[in-house]
């Protein structure tokens, strides 16, 4: 049965896109957790406790729940509360359930295919006089296209998915009020635009694709829309002033992070230059999706200048574009709908007005590749719908055959953090972050071999990748600590501390550089060696009790110093006064100092944080005694003995 032949009805179309959806998306419910699922998921405390912490993803900006704190890590903050309300919901219920989760996206994957073949439909019956089959066609495209593979695959894309869900849905809506001119579907819609808002900020750009699917209707009139506009208006409103009143702010500075800015040493004409090449590079990816790759992080995508024969081909294409849709837009023509439908969507994610954090992803285009399916499907349309052109149907199965094979297999690489990271890098060779990622999960995979031989092997293959970051980004800080960690495993401590050092060096507040770095001086061997780690910490970290109670210890045991012990003991009895063991060593300290009443003073403060510890008692009895004070020795030594009876 052919496309042609098929017998269109609703349940048979949902079926169809139910069917494509799990075959092509089938093998990611054996996938784990992967890339940002950590952010929004497993270690976000909020979707963590289920049920309960969904008023807290309500109220709290999207990184909140797993860094503890709002951050601004990216311009212009997050707020997509209803995507992690989701995955709180099956936390609930199932616990950590990848497998449940990429389920659902795949569901609402076909969902979102199934709305986009309705509303083709509904908008474009009277164009077409086998409308279902263009929809179909367009359909069929956006379901293959591999492209998509990261919004699915990956759990976290669930914003993504749920953003398009709702939109294309509340579109229906304002569509059947055309048709039907009953407004409760105005209601309906504006609710479902606002659960698209709160999925995914970027649902803002249907506030013109709207009235694009509007326009297009037959006896379309502008006055039409005053009353839906309206509406739909007052989603918009809502959904700006809870986003304003939970976050304080749109944050519109740029990061000094190049991970978060990749702009972030170019001038004014490389920024420029490199935005219209990678949206020049979406157009590549849509026409042929080979190679995908998670990361187009710096520099994997590069930084170029106006001379880049790229640059010009994007820029006479995009001017192309632009001036065709414009043209032929009061002609109605699908061609004006299909490329207004790409642009639309890419303005927001392109870095032409703000900043969004990587110079792309290709997740940013899920909503502008509809354009893309439309268009496409509109030229095989025309093609097919004419007898003598039915070698179509072999070209058309060509395309869907190899996006299906591409899909599927690429699906397997978003297996796992380490399947991913260890393929992509060989994509992105060039790519600061995908270096890092590739050396960091490397490392956190070393315990799955007991040989120490492979781990050898595998922990160098870690430092080559990890090198080749900061051979990229100088300052990358992650990759510093994570080489720290390299040679921490190989018990090369020299070396270790050497890479921690670098990173207080550029960033005294970086807190992990600072506990790895204690770990260092308390795996070496020799209490100088020790010591001098020590008091390089405290160059940069002065608060820090452990730090002076380490020196304490090792002035007064290891080098018998006990003067220098006093210095540090002080100090860490300023920090943390409640610590029993300050009072202990000191007490020891002063009775070897013969300073017996200062040893008794100490040692009675340790008593009075623990009155069980009968070992405390004793010692106070020893120093009674080495000052012949045999009363109060004995009376000590009494209560001691007492106390270990019971």
């Amino acid at each position: 049965m052919t496309i042609k032949t098929f017998k269109y009805t609703n349940s048979r179309v949902l079926f169809c896109c139910l069917i494509i959806s799990f075959v092509l998306y089938g093998n990611t419910l054996w996938n784990k957790y992967c890339l940002d699922d950590a952010i929004v998921i497993t270690k976000n405390q909020f979707t963590k406790k289920g049920l309960s912490g969904i008023s807290d993803i309500f109220k709290n900006e999207t990184f909140t729940g797993f860094f503890g704190k709002q951050k601004q890590l990216i311009s212009g903050a997050r707020y997509r509360p209803l995507s992690l309300a989701t995955f709180a919901i099956e936390q609930e219920y199932l616990g950590n359930s990848p497998a449940f989760s990429h389920f659902i996206n795949i569901l609402l994957f076909a969902f979102t295919a199934f709305l986009l073949f309705l509303i083709i439909v509904l908008t474009f019956k009277s164009y077409f006089p086998e409308v279902e089959l263009f929809a179909s066609l367009a359909v069929l495209l956006f379901l293959f296209h591999p492209i998509h593979t990261e919004v699915i695959a990956n759990i976290k894309g669930r914003d993504e998915i749920l953003a398009l869900f709702f939109s294309l849905w509340a579109a229906y809506c304002l569509v059947k009020f055309k048709t039907d001119h009953k407004k409760y579907w105005v209601f309906i819609g504006s609710f479902l635009w606002l659960a698209a808002l709160f999925s995914k900020e970027n649902a803002i750009v249907f506030a013109l694709i709207f009235p694009l699917f509007y326009y297009f209707l037959p006896d379309f009139k502008w006055k039409q829309l005053i009353f839906p506009a309206i509406i739909y208006a007052i989603s918009a409103v809502i959904f700006i002033s809870v986003r304003q009143y939970v976050i304080g702010g749109l944050y519109l500075s740029d990061s000094n992070e190049l991970m978060n800015n990749p702009f972030l040493h170019t001038t004014f004409a490389q920024k420029s230059a490199t935005i219209l090449y990678t949206l020049g590079f979406y157009i590549k990816l849509l026409i042929l999706p080979h190679p995908l790759t998670y990361d187009y992080y710096p520099y994997h995508i590069p930084v170029v200048n106006w001379f880049n024969v790229y640059v010009m081909v994007s820029l006479v294409l995009y001017v192309f574009l632009l001036v065709v849709s414009i043209y032929i837009f009061r002609k109605r023509n699908i061609i004006s709908f299909s490329t207004l439908f790409y642009l639309i969507p890419i303005i927001p994610v392109s870095n032409i007005f703000f900043p969004v954090g990587a110079f792309m992803n290709e997740r940013f285009i899920y909503f502008s590749s509809i354009g893309f399916c439309v268009l496409l499907g509109y030229f095989f349309y025309l093609g097919i719908s004419k007898q003598k052109r039915v070698w179509l149907y072999s070209v058309l199965g060509g395309i869907l055959l190899l996006y299906g094979i591409k899909t599927i297999t690429r699906n397997t690489v978003w297996k796992n953090d380490y399947t991913l990271f260890i393929h992509d890098v060989n994509i992105s060779k060039n790519s600061a972050k995908g270096n890092c990622a590739a050396g960091g999960v490397i490392l956190d995979n070393l315990d799955t071999t007991g040989d120490k031989n492979i781990q050898e092997v595998e922990i160098a293959r870690a430092i080559h990748y990890l090198r080749k970051a900061i051979e990229i980004h100088p300052v990358y800080m992650d990759a510093w600590v994570l080489l720290g960690n390299a040679y921490f495993k190989l018990n090369d401590y020299d070396s270790a501390q050497y890479y921690y050092s670098t990173v207080l060096k550029i960033n005294p507040n970086f807190r992990t550089a600072i506990t790895n770095m204690l770990a260092v001086a308390e795996n070496i061997s020799g209490a100088d060696s020790k010591i001098k780690v020590y008091q390089e910490i405290l160059n940069y970290d002065t608060t820090n009790y452990q730090i002076y109670y380490r020196l304490g210890q090792l002035f007064g045991k290891e080098k018998n110093d006990l003067n220098q012990a006093l210095v540090y003991y002080k100090k860490a009895e300023i920090i943390n006064p409640g610590a029993k063991e300050i009072y202990m060593d000191m007490g020891v300290i002063y009775g070897l100092l013969k300073d017996f009443k200062s040893s008794v003073e100490m040692l009675q403060k340790a008593q009075r944080i623990d009155p069980a510890d009968a070992n405390i008692v004793r010692n106070i009895g020893i120093t009674y005694q080495l000052q012949g004070d045999m009363l109060n020795a004995g009376k000590y030594f009494q209560r001691a003995d007492s106390m270990q009876k019971k």
